[in-house]
Parts: structure tokens; C-alpha cells; sequence
């Protein structure tokens, strides 16, 4: 609410003697004369009175024009604003708590007398802070009070620099702090001196001196209800916010949420109350806070306060958004309601362009279409990208397997691994990925959003359950994949663009099977995910199959007859697995890559896979180890696994067939199908040191050679 100086204040004359007169009869504790109408407070109500204590008017004040007064039973009008009739002549008008017309506080303990000077600092108070002392935040049963001087130079000194100060910018409040402390030092114990101390924590706020604005506004959070003990909080709970303490801050200011009237402290609490929601990481109610802020923001501001929401809203994750804005009904709604659901949407559309996030670009367009604004445009162009594809030169794709514990853990090592040769051998290349933790659909989603991002080479199949899906879209497409692992449904052999980097499990897991049943052994357990599809674990001599994490029973593997353990390729069996195969007196072999196991404290007798760099000796030392593996150990890094290794290798070999490629992005259809080309027939002649093969690189059948022995620990040469 704006008002003139000449509104709030009246004309700046001095006061006149019998202004002082009156001032004295209050000191005095004098009656009033007779004849006077007074206003008192009672609890949460005022009423007007007849000749009693309170405030007086007299009449040689009421005779002078004021700019709100107005007859008995007219419209009030402050500032353009109706505030309903007028008060009985005699009475006191003021602005209460969001332009309605309330009272003037009383006097506490009841005592007589106000000048004329008196009236307008409490106009101004109630005007400036909004809060009176019937109208402020006190706990229930707790009677508000307002502050007044006691003493009438107090008041003459105080009204010029409440004026100046409410007047004031940041700068100018800031020059005033000095004058601030002279009038607490020179009227100590005066009530005035609170309120001077807590415009003076405000200053300190604004000053980043936290500590200083808590001890200036400690006595006036320590007083009665009301006001100054209101706008005392205000300053604490900031200080609080600022200094990271959230959750405070956030129990100190919530019970002032609405209670504030002027602009500045309801702006002022408004942010303080989003900026600490944000902190506290409770984004459902920095949502909350931030359409209050919307409501509540005077017409001036309300561009300032929606540029800040903006930048607030960018700090509110991005998932989280998402849950927020579909939380939301925005069509019909009221103007604000909506007005922060378009900025919610459009901090969602600059996360969905920036990260080339396609599905959540779809997602956007086809629910939150008209609230998109400028970014309507980009968001419908990326998410056509989906549906298109494109090609963003030195970029390659990862498709995640979530669906178990251990597909996790190999994605994460797969992740790792790509990381890693990408850094080590193509530095400018770019990895993306993209999740599959729910079947079909997902899987499908997840190499779109690749392909709209620009991979010009997918590695996939991390579960082997993937692959056919893969080799479909891998045909559709003509875009380049490469398989960690082997569906024998779906294999390299099916199509022209899919490379296969693992080995098909009938030449790892069903050798050393064979090898068990060969000596004698009649029940083969398998521990570990599975590594292919088969039609039956028996296809490759496995009769019953079982996880590693955790491992199963010594009574539940008696139970089925075991005499026979197969480890599969890159399980993460440790040395339990080793423990169950001595109690059972179990024949146990070993697939590629269990790089968990100390190969030095094997059984007597156990068979174990070699390929590559593995299996890996008991202790990594950079130059005791294969020299493959010397920068990897020479960073401190652990034990590499199979899907580390794998990733590497699918990295290096991938890196080499983006390299080259038009660095321009596009989303044409012919141009998108030459640079696929250009990518598949690169792959295809990729050579480099692999960690899975002593092979550099594909086949003319796109499948990359490997050497698999069977070696015996402790027995073969050169075994660790």
C-alpha cells in the first residue's frame, strides 16, 4: 500500500503548546476532560467508549481537515482504498491487516492522553508494519501491545527517523543505523528503544552481519505480544535462513505466514519462507510459500517477485518439479495459480532442453502445452527429435539394466568403465544414458531418448534380456549397437548394425559345466545373474541356479544334491561362494571375470576361465600386473570386473567410430542415416588394446574374438 508523506504524516508543522498540555495530563496521569470518545482494545476486538481512558482527540484537532476524514457513515478512502464508514467524530481510524479499517492500539495500563503527533506515529506504525497490536501474531490468550514513547522528546525525536527510515532505500536505512543507536543510547528504557534496535537489526541483515542483527533484536523477541516483537522475529528467522540453519528459520517464520501487512515485511517473510523451504529441501511447501509470495506481492513488485521465483525454481530438482507441477490443476484456475504453474513448467522445459531430455520434452507438449511461452518452440523441436532421431557428432549411448541388485551393480561398473575409456582415449567424446528397469516399454523409451540425443553408437545389453529388443530397434533405426552380452534369439548375426562384445555363455559357463560333469559331478548349480538366454540353464549343463547376494544356504544347495558349482561370468561371488563349494565337497568352476575372488586361495582341483587381463593375480601391483591395467592401478582405482573391463572395451571401440564424425548436429532423416553409416562401418574397422580379449577389435561377423583357457590355479603356468 503506497501513501504520500503528506497522507501518513499531515502537514509538518511543529506541535503546538497544547499539544504539550496534553502530553503533560498523560505523564501526570491526569483524566481526560470530559466529554471525549475513546477507543479500547479487548481481547482480539476494539469498541469505541464514551468519556473513559484511552485515546483523546481534542477538539481543536478535530476541527482541522485531515486527509481521511470524512463524516459519520461515509466511505473511508486511503490512498485510493475503501476501508468502509467512518468512525464517530472522536474515533480513530487506522489501516488494519490487509486494508480493512481496525482501531488504534490503547495505551498499556490503560494510561490517558496522545498528542496529535502521538496519533500519526501510531497511524504510521499500523500502516508501515501491519501488524497492531489487535491484529498481531501473540499466541492465544496472549494480549498484543504496542509500543509508545514514554516520554514526549522520545516521540519528537523518533518520528523523523521512523520516517526516514520507512521512506528510505536499503542505502539511506543503512546511513541512518548511527542515528538509530544515539536515540537508544539517549533514551535507555524507553519502549521506542526496541523498536529502533530492531530497524537496526534489519539494517544488520541487509549487512550480512547475522550474529549482530539476532543480539539487536533479542530484547524486543524477549517483550510483549505485538508489533515490534513481530518484526523482531522477522529479523531472527532471517538471520537463521542466511546462516543455513532452515529448519529453524522455517519454525520461527510459519506462524507469521499472513500476519504481516505492509509490503516490505510481507515481502520480506514471504522469501525468507521460500528460501528456507528450498534449504530444508521441503519442496511441496517452497511451492507453497511461493504462491503466497505471488498473492501477496503488491502490483509494483509483482514483476521483481516472479524474475526471482524463476531462479528459485531452478533450485528444486528436477524430478521433484516434475511431481509438483503434476500435482497441480492449473486449467481454470485462478491467475496465480496458474501463473506458478507456467513457471514450473518452464523451469522443467530449460532442464528438458539442456539435458536433451526428449521424453520429459514429449511429456511437457502434450500436457502443459499453452503454459510453455518462448519455450514452446525448442521443447516440440527436441521432442520431434524423438521421434525422428538425430545424430550430435562424438556421442555414444548407454541403455542401464535396474531390474536386480546385481544388474545394478553391473551398470554401475559398466558406467564406470565407459567412463573411464572415454577419458583415457577419447576425451571429447560424450556419454549418455538412459535407464531400462521396467520391461519392454521402458527399454523402448530408453533408445529413443538415446537416439534423440545424438548417439551415434548404443551400447546395450547389460541384461541379456534386452538384446532382441535392441537388434529390432537396431534394424529400424540403421543405428549402430553393441551387446555386452549374448541372446542367441536375437544375435549379432541377425543384423548388419549390432557388434557383440560378450560371449555367448555356451562357450564360458556351459564349457566349465561340462568340465564338472565330465569328473563326475551330476547336480551343477550356477550362481550368479544369468549371462544369456537360454530356453533352459540345462542347455549349457546347469540344473539349478541361484544368486550371490546373498549367496545360498549350505542346506538349501544339500538339499537339492549339489556336487558341482559354477560361478558365472563376471558374478560378484566372493570367497562365501568358495566356502560352500569345501563344505559340499563340490567340484568348482569359475567363469570370466569373478574378480572378487583371491585366485590364490582357490580348492584344489578348481577350474578357472582366462581371457584378457583375467582372471586377475591375488594382489594389483602397477608393475606386477598385466601392463593393460598399469594407468587403472597407477590411479588407485580396485579390482576392475568383467562389466568394468566390458564397458572399457565397448567405450574405446565406440569412441573410435564417433571420432570422425560431422561434429554438426542433425535431425534430417538422409543426413541422420549417412552418419549411422559413417558410425557402423568406423566400428567395424575400430582397432585398439582391449582388457576382455587379446583381440584388437570385430570380426568380418562383427563379434569380437577371444581366447577362452581353462586353467587350474597354483597348477598351469603362469597361473597367479
Amino acid at each position: 500500500m503506497r501513501i504520500s508523506a503528506q497522507a501518513v504524516f499531515g502537514p509538518q508543522d511543529d506541535l503546538d503548546p497544547d499539544d504539550a498540555v496534553q502530553h503533560e495530563r498523560y505523564q501526570n496521569k491526569q483524566p481526560p476532560e470530559p466529554g471525549k470518545q475513546v477507543v479500547q482494545c479487548a481481547e482480539r476486538a476494539c469498541v469505541s467508549s464514551g468519556t473513559a481512558q484511552g485515546l483523546a482527540v481534542r477538539p481543536k484537532l478535530e476541527q482541522k481537515q485531515r486527509p481521511y476524514q470524512k463524516e459519520p457513515g461515509e466511505p473511508v478512502k486511503l490512498a485510493k482504498r475503501e476501508f468502509g464508514p467512518a468512525p464517530s467524530r472522536g474515533g480513530v481510524v487506522s489501516a488494519g491487516r490487509r486494508g480493512t479499517m481496525t482501531h488504534v492500539p490503547s495505551f498499556r495500563d490503560g494510561l490517558v492522553g496522545a498528542s496529535r503527533a502521538l496519533a500519526w506515529l501510531v497511524l504510521l506504525l499500523v500502516t508501515f508494519f501491519g501488524a497492531s497490536s489487535c491484529s498481531s501474531a501473540a499466541p492465544q490468550g496472549e494480549h498484543p501491545v504496542a509500543d509508545f514513547g514514554a516520554s514526549f522528546a522520545a516521540e519528537r525525536k523518533f518520528r523523523p527517523l521512523l520516517r526516514q527510515w520507512i521512506l528510505g532505500t536499503p542505502t539511506e536505512r543503512q546511513a541512518l543505523d548511527r542515528q538509530l543507536e544515539l536515540f537508544s543510547e539517549r533514551h535507555p528504557g524507553d519502549p521506542l528503544v526496541r523498536l529502533a534496535q530492531v530497524l537496526r537489526g534489519f539494517n544488520a541483515i541487509e549487512a550480512g552481519e547475522l550474529v549482530k542483527a539476532k543480539e539487536l533484536a533479542r530484547d524486543a523477541l524477549l517483550g510483549a505480544a505485538g508489533t515490534t516483537r513481530d518484526l523482531a522475529t522477522l529479523v531472527v528467522g532471517a538471520a537463521e535462513r542466511r546462516g543455513k540453519d532452515y529448519q529453524a528459520a522455517l519454525d520461527r517464520l510459519l506462524p507469521l505466514l499472513h500476519k504481516m501487512i505492509d509490503a516490505y515485511a510481507t515481502a520480506m517473510l514471504n522469501e525468507e519462507l521460500v528460501r528456507a523451504a528450498i534449504g530444508a529441501e521441503q519442496w511441496d511447501e517452497a511451492v507453497r510459500f511461493m504462491l503466497v509470495w505471488l498473492l501477496e506481492a503488491s502490483p509494483g513488485r509483482r514483476a521483481q517477485v516472479v524474475s526471482t521465483l524463476r531462479k528459485l525454481l531452478a533450485e528444486i530438482p528436477k524430478p521433484r518439479l516434475v511431481e509438483e507441477l503434476e500435482g497441480r490443476v492449473w486449467r481454470g484456475a485462478a491467475s496465480e495459480d496458474r501463473l506458478i504453474a507456467k513457471l514450473m513448467a518452464q523451469q522443467l522445459a530449460i532442464y528438458a532442453v539442456d539435458e536433451g531430455d526428449t521424453r520429459l520434452a514429449n511429456d511437457l507438449l502434450d500436457e502443459y502445452g499453452p503454459l510453455l511461452g518462448r519455450y514452446g518452440e525448442q521443447v516440440a523441436r527436441l521432442a520431434a527429435d524423438l521421434a525422428a532421431g538425430r545424430v550430435l557428432g562424438k556421442t555414444v549411448g548407454l541403455v542401464l539394466a535396474l531390474g536386480s541388485a546385481e544388474l545394478r551393480r553391473r551398470s554401475a561398473d559398466a558406467v564406470a568403465g565407459m567412463a573411464y575409456g572415454l577419458k583415457q582415449h577419447h576425451p571429447k567424446a560424450r556419454l549418455v544414458t538412459r535407464a531400462d528397469d521396467s520391461g519392454q516399454p521402458a527399454l523402448r523409451s530408453a533408445l529413443e531418448a538415446l537416439a534423440a540425443e545424438g548417439a551415434a553408437v548404443i551400447i546395450a545389453a547389460i541384461d541379456p534380456k534386452q538384446a532382441k529388443q535392441v537388434v529390432r530397434f537396431a534394424n529400424e533405426q540403421s543405428l549402430p549397437v553393441v551387446l555386452l552380452t549374448h541372446d542367441q534369439r536375437a544375435s549379432h548375426q541377425s543384423s548388419p548394425f549390432v557388434f557383440l562384445l560378450g560371449e555367448p555363455a555356451q562357450g564360458t559357463v556351459g564349457r566349465v559345466a561340462q568340465t564338472l560333469r565330465s569328473q563326475g559331478a551330476k547336480v551343477v548349480a550356477g550362481l550368479g545373474e544369468r549371462v544369456a538366454v537360454q530356453e533352459g540353464e540345462e542347455s549349457f549343463g546347469v540344473g539349478v541356479r541361484r544368486g550371490c547376494a546373498p549367496p545360498p544356504s549350505l542346506a538349501e544347495l544339500q538339499a537339492e544334491h549339489v556336487d558341482g558349482l559354477v560361478l558365472y561370468d563376471g558374478s560378484y561371488c566372493d570367497g562365501r561362494a568358495v566356502e560352500l563349494a569345501v563344505r559340499l565337497h563340490a567340484s568348482l568352476a569359475i567363469g570370466l571375470g569373478v574378480s572378487a575372488l583371491n585366485m590364490g586361495r582357490l580348492p584344489s582341483g578348481t577350474r578357472v576361465l582366462s581371457a584378457g587381463v583375467f582372471p586377475l593375480p591375488a594382489t594389483l601391483h602397477p608393475t606386477q600386473s598385466d601392463e593393460r591395467l598399469r594407468h587403472w592401478i597407477g590411479e588407485g582405482r580396485g579390482r576392475p570386473s568383467w562389466w568394468t573391463a566390458l564397458g572399457r572395451d565397448a567405450a574405446v571401440l565406440a569412441g573410435q567410430a564417433v571420432q570422425n564424425l560431422n561434429t554438426q548436429a542433425t535431425v534430417d532423416a538422409r543426413e541422420v542415416r549417412v552418419r549411422r553409416a559413417e558410425a557402423t562401418a568406423a566400428l567395424g574397422q575400430a582397432r585398439a588394446s582391449l582388457w576382455t580379449s587379446a583381440s584388437k577389435g570385430f570380426d568380418a561377423n562383427r563379434k569380437l574374438p577371444r581366447v577362452i583357457t581353462v586353467m587350474r590355479p597354483g597348477v598351469d603356468a603362469g597361473q597367479p
